[in-house]
């Protein structure tokens, strides 16, 4: 990744903010030429009372008419660069969001959710910060201070001579403290992300943090990493104290020649007061912008580390986005042959052979490890199988568009996720146009209907973060309901009811049932006696698929089935 293009790349990216951006050099040019004129004006004015004119008001009316354009221009500046560092960070936030929706599962997996939202709030407020301020300083001070020396070299070029001998030691001390920065920055931005990081896990895992007793243990661990944060932030904090008491020092130097040298030239008759009061007042313009360059400078190297950060995750290949779309209307809706495949070098699936036909209701049993919810995440295209050929719908898998695979589709998990939304928008979650009706006889399919009449706002009561308002069995019904909605030719279920208890597996278990009528349905089946009406079990063991048949068949041979069955719950 070429660094230095990283700004140039964001802001070809943010077409909302590129105007504006267009329009900021202007301001800076002009604001540059009414410091000059200023400072012309302040230099005849004050020449011209010293030599007892009497017509200087003219230069006091000019001079509060460039302060006004200049308080005029400083209001369109602050609105316009608020205005460009919104866009511009809200277009790169749009852009890395989409990104993590594209992405691989297997991408996805290998990140912690707590570091990626850290990338997206702590990090892409650097970058805006750095827009909205610091790189307005670090392009307008140095055009200020360069245009103040040309005015200063036409005063006195003695005087000027005199003051650039103290810009290169001021230049080459702060650049060598300001060296580091960057790396310190981005190391920073990590141990944030892992703070974020052990902060979610925290609150994510509450109850077994308190079943385990594990308070102190994390809460040590919560402070360990805040001292790392904090560290860094020390030893940002240090070099930029640094930066600033070397910045101030050298600012207070170049006024000391200017007076004892123009006081010299005065008398001498090769400077006028008003020209020495004139350069000493543009000195500011020219000592302490550069004197302040390498703080803004250090800003600049905190944004392009948090910049990093981000377009590390930009830069992921997406999932593909090849292949095309296929009827759904194939005898045979699923089949693998010799499918091999791991996460890993070690194999989860070996040689796997089946073939699911239209309208067939097949459960996937076997313990724990076998290999049951990879072969969903197969089906789905979430993986790409190592060897071996999977056909979906009579098309080779990679021939499929995978949003056009999925849409042919309908998943159930065993951990449901509901956004914190109403009910309404999580039954009818992807669809458009759906009616009231028909949401409403989904629910009723589900099961669902009577527990959301009894809910205060119905079906437009808010379930709450992951749906924390509702129970587990009512989540299942909410998410059966959305499957029947969407009426995909094939359902795949991770059995919903293995966490419910009597009751609500059983409503559970009728809500499946009718989801399951008229589809092509896979289950992975945790509980056996639920799956006793299944048209076909396979059985599989390390990635094999060890016994098939029904119910009945797989007692009678009394092999893994039969001994899972009997133990109850070990699949």
């Amino acid at each position: 990744m070429r660094r230095k293009n990283l700004f140039g790349r964001m802001l070809a990216g943010a077409k909302g903010s590129r105007k504006l951006g267009a329009v900021l050099p202007i301001i800076m040019i002009l604001e540059a030429a009414l410091t000059i004129g200023l400072a012309r004006l302040f230099r005849a004015g004050i020449d011209k009372v010293l030599l007892g004119g009497e017509d200087y008001a003219a230069f006091a009316y000019g001079a509060v008419g460039v302060i006004m354009l200049s308080s005029l221009l400083g209001y369109l500046r602050n609105r316009i660069r608020g205005s460009f560092s919104e866009r511009a960070a809200a277009s790169l936030r749009c852009t890395a969001t989409r990104q993590f929706a594209f992405l691989p599962i297997a991408d996805l997996e290998r990140m912690h959710s707590g570091d990626s939202i850290s990338k997206l709030t702590n990090d892409l407020q650097a970058v805006k910060r750095f827009l909205d301020l610091e790189g307005y300083l670090l392009a307008s001070r140095p055009l200020l201070a360069l245009v103040s020396f040309a005015y200063m070299l036409q005063i006195s070029w003695q005087l000027c001579v005199a003051t650039a001998l103290f810009t290169p030691l001021m230049m080459l001390a702060t650049a060598k403290i300001s060296a580091p920065l960057q790396a310190y920055s981005k190391s920073l931005q990590e141990e944030l992300g892992k703070v974020n990081s052990a902060s979610q896990d925290i609150l994510g895992g509450m109850e077994v943090v308190k079943a385990f007793n594990l308070q102190d243990r994390l809460s040590e661990d919560f402070a360990r990493r805040v001292r790392a944060a904090v560290e860094k932030g020390r030893m940002i904090a240090v070099r930029r104290a640094f930066l600033t008491g070397v910045s101030s020092l050298l600012t207070y130097l170049p006024f000391v020649v200017p007076f004892s040298l123009g006081s010299l030239l005065i008398s001498r008759g090769l400077l006028s007061v008003g020209g020495l009061l004139a350069f000493i007042n543009l000195s500011n313009h020219l000592t302490w912008p550069l004197a302040q360059v390498p703080r803004h400078f250090a800003g600049y190297k905190t944004a392009l580390a948090a910049l990093e950060r981000i377009y590390e995750i930009i830069d992921l290949p997406v999932e593909r986005e090849t292949g095309q779309g296929y009827p759904a209307d194939s005898a045979q809706v699923v089949e693998f042959s010799a499918v091999d495949f791991g996460y890993t070098e070690e194999p989860v699936l070996q040689d796997l052979s089946f073939s699911i036909s239209r309208g067939e209701k097949v459960a996937i049993v076997g313990p724990s490890g076998s290999g049951k919810s990879t072969i969903f995440n197969l089906i789905t295209g979430c993986y790409q199988q190592d060897k071996g050929c999977i056909q979906i719908f009579g098309q080779s898998i990679e021939n499929w568009n995978l949003q056009a695979l999925r849409s042919n589709m309908a998943v159930v998990a065993q951990d449901t996720f509901l956004f914190p939304t109403t009910i309404r928008e999580n039954i009818a979650l992807g669809l458009s146009g759906v009616s009231l009706e028909e949401i409403v006889l989904a629910a009723q399919k589900a099961n669902a209907h009577q527990f959301i009449m009894s809910l205060p706002e119905q079906y437009d009561t808010v379930v709450g973060e992951r749906g924390a308002k509702l129970s587990g069995g009512q989540k299942q019904r909410i998410a059966i309901a959305r499957a029947i909605l969407h009426d995909a030719e094939l359902l795949l279920l991770d059995e919903a009811t293995s966490a419910l208890d009597t009751e609500a597996e059983y409503s559970v278990q009728q809500a499946i049932e009718r989801a399951m009528e008229g589809r092509t349905t896979i289950v992975i089946a945790h509980r056996l006696s639920t799956i006793k009406g299944a048209d076909r079990i396979l059985v599989l063991d390390h990635g094999r698929i060890v016994e098939s048949g029904t119910h009945c068949q797989l007692m009678e041979l009394d092999g893994l089935y039969a001994n899972l069955y009997q133990t109850e719950g070990v699949a």
